[in-house]
């Protein structure tokens, strides 16, 4: 799998989009769908954006391994499925005759606690070689400047928003620290964050 990690509001996911959509990015990735047991936002629709799950399912779901990577961020949990690596890849082979060229990678956007347990499970044959993961650390240009745009978002409480610049400022330490990502691309202009994204995956995959 692709493997995207960066802050909240850090822009990840609007970079992410735009790949997909600007740059041709669909024809070679597809978004694995996470479980959490936060409650779904404006829009968001069960089984596209998340699975919506309880807390109960959650624990459930962890105490069966059922993850690839979990974390518990800011009060909620996060899951990413092996059925959703595989929902990926079977719907790729259901959609294209000559899978040696076509067959579409999981794109996973996580945490840096998910990227930790997937480097872990790296270390455990054969699941390493399965996975076979590529990273991608999403920066922003400075913390000041994230807990700027945390703020313009005008949705969360200032208590809330300190946790998440605290949280960031331990993130971008380990996402820009040697040899925990392949690529780092820094958010300070939207459309050249795009562009570097782009580099960064052909790069990765020879594409």
């Amino acid at each position: 799998p692709l493997i995207v990690c960066g802050p909240s509001g850090v822009g990840k996911g609007t970079i992410i989009q735009r790949f997909m959509e600007q740059r041709g990015g669909d024809q070679f990735f597809a978004f694995t769908t996470s479980h959490t047991t936060r409650a779904p936002r404006e829009g968001e629709v069960d089984g596209v954006h998340y699975h919506f799950v309880s807390s109960e399912r959650m624990h459930e779901f962890l105490a069966q391994d059922y993850f690839v990577e979990s974390a518990h961020v800011h009060g909620n949990y996060y899951g990413t499925s092996w059925q959703s690596l595989r929902d990926v890849q079977q719907a790729s082979i259901n959609t294209n005759t000559d899978t040696s060229r076509s067959m579409k990678r999981p794109l996973m956007d996580i945490d840096v606690q998910g990227v930790q347990n997937i480097k872990i499970l790296e270390k455990k044959p054969p699941l390493g070689i399965l996975l076979r993961p590529q990273y991608i650390f999403i920066a922003p240009p400075s913390i000041a400047e994230l807990q700027v745009r945390l703020v313009g978002r005008g949705s969360e409480s200032p208590e809330t928003i300190q946790k998440r610049v605290g949280n960031a400022a331990k993130e971008v330490e380990y996402g820009r620290r040697l040899g925990n990502f392949d690529k780092i691309v820094t958010n300070d202009d939207l459309d050249r964050a795009v562009e570097d994204f782009d580099t960064a995956v052909r790069d990765l995959y020879g594409l």
